[in-house]
C-alpha cells in the first residue's frame, strides 16, 4: 500500500502528512487542544468581523485552561489575505494557514536572527525545526525584514507595518513572487522574530492536499473533524486516528472508511470518532489527530458503509 499520514495537534491546529508504503497521511497531525485558538479567521472557521481584543478571554475562568491569545494574529491574517489577493490575480487557489507551522516558522525567524543568516537560510536548521515539531511535509522557507526607526511602532507591541513593510519586500522579488504564486502551494506558516534594529517575517510554504478546516469535540463526547480534499482523484482519504503525542503505539481511537463522509464534487469531508476512553483535547498527555490518504484505488474507497476490515496504518 502506499500511504501518508497527516497529523496535527489536538489543541484544534491542522496536521500533516506521513509517507508510507501505500497510503499518504496528508494534513493530519495536529494537536487537539483548539483549531488554532486565536487563529480562527485563518482556518476559515469564524469571519464574524469583530475586533478580538474586545474578548478579555484571559479574565474570564471558563476560558483559564486555553493558551493566550497569539498578539500576533492579526498581523498573521493580513499577510495570508494579501498572499490570497495576489494568487487570485493569477487564478491560483488560497492557501491555508497550519497553526503547527506557525511554530516552527516562529522558531526558525528567531534562529535566522540569532545567526544573523536572514540573507541566508539554513535548510538543514529549517528541516530540524519541522522535525521537532513533527511536521513531515517538505517546507520551503521565505524571509522578509525590515529595519526599525528609533521611533518605529509607536506603541504597538505587534509593529504591523514594519511586519508588513518585510512581507510587501517579498512581493517585489520575482523569486519569492513565483513561489507565493505556485500553483502547488497549498499551506502556509508565518513566524516572527525582532531585535532593536529589525523585523523578521518567514514564510513556510507546502504542498498539502488535505486542509483541516475543523475539529471539535461535541456534547456526547464524540469527536468530529471536518476539511477539504484538493487532490480528489490521486488523494483518497482512506483513515484517522487520535494517538499520543509522546507514545505513537497509544492510540485513543481510530476508524476507517465508514466513519467518512466524502463529496467528491465539492471535495469535502468530515471523520467522526465515538467518545473516546480519555481527554483528547487539552490533555496532560498531548493527543495528534493523523489522516491517512490512499493513493492507488482512490474511487474504491467505500465511505459510510459498514464493514468489518480491519484498519491498518502502521
Amino acid at each position: 500500500m502506499e500511504d501518508d499520514s497527516e497529523m496535527m495537534p489536538m489543541d484544534g491546529s491542522p496536521g500533516y502528512a506521513m509517507e508510507m508504503d501505500d497510503m499518504d497521511g496528508m494534513d493530519g497531525m495536529g494537536d487537539m487542544d483548539g483549531m488554532g485558538y486565536g487563529d480562527e479567521d485563518e482556518m476559515g472557521m469564524s469571519n464574524d468581523g469583530g475586533d478580538d481584543d474586545s474578548l478579555n478571554f484571559d479574565a474570564d475562568p471558563q476560558f483559564a485552561h486555553l493558551p493566550q491569545l497569539d498578539r500576533m494574529r492579526k498581523v498573521r491574517r493580513e499577510i495570508v489575505k494579501t498572499i490570497n489577493d495576489f494568487r487570485a490575480g493569477f487564478g491560483r487557489p488560497k492557501i491555508f494557514i497550519d497553526p503547527m507551522t506557525n511554530q516552527a516558522a516562529f522558531e526558525y525567524a528567531n534562529f535566522l536572527l540569532r545567526e544573523r543568516a536572514w540573507d541566508n537560510p539554513d535548510e538543514e536548521t529549517l528541516t530540524q525545526v519541522c522535525e521537532q515539531h513533527r511536521i513531515v511535509v517538505k517546507q520551503k522557507a521565505i524571509v522578509g525584514y525590515s529595519h526599525l526607526d528609533d521611533d518605529s511602532a509607536g506603541g504597538d507591541m505587534t509593529k504591523m507595518a514594519e511586519h508588513m513593510d518585510a512581507h510587501g519586500l517579498l512581493l517585489e522579488m520575482q523569486k519569492e513572487m513565483e513561489q507565493l504564486a505556485d500553483p502547488l502551494v497549498t499551506h502556509i506558516g508565518v513566524g516572527f522574530a525582532e531585535d532593536s534594529t529589525k523585523v523578521l517575517v518567514v514564510e513556510l510554504l507546502s504542498h498539502n492536499p488535505i486542509a483541516v478546516t475543523s475539529l471539535q469535540p461535541a456534547e456526547d463526547g464524540s469527536i468530529h473533524c471536518e476539511g477539504i480534499n484538493m487532490d480528489v482523484t490521486g488523494a483518497g482519504l482512506y483513515a484517522a486516528r487520535i494517538v499520543s503525542s509522546t507514545n505513537e503505539k497509544k492510540v485513543a481511537a481510530l476508524i476507517g472508511p465508514q466513519n467518512i463522509t466524502f463529496d467528491k464534487n465539492t471535495g469535502r469531508f468530515k471523520l467522526s470518532f465515538e467518545p473516546p476512553q480519555e481527554e483528547v483535547f487539552y490533555a496532560q498527555d498531548p493527543k495528534f489527530l493523523e489522516i491517512f490518504i490512499r493513493r492507488r484505488q482512490v474511487d474504491s474507497i467505500p465511505y459510510g458503509q459498514p464493514s468489518n476490515e480491519k484498519i491498518k496504518v502502521e
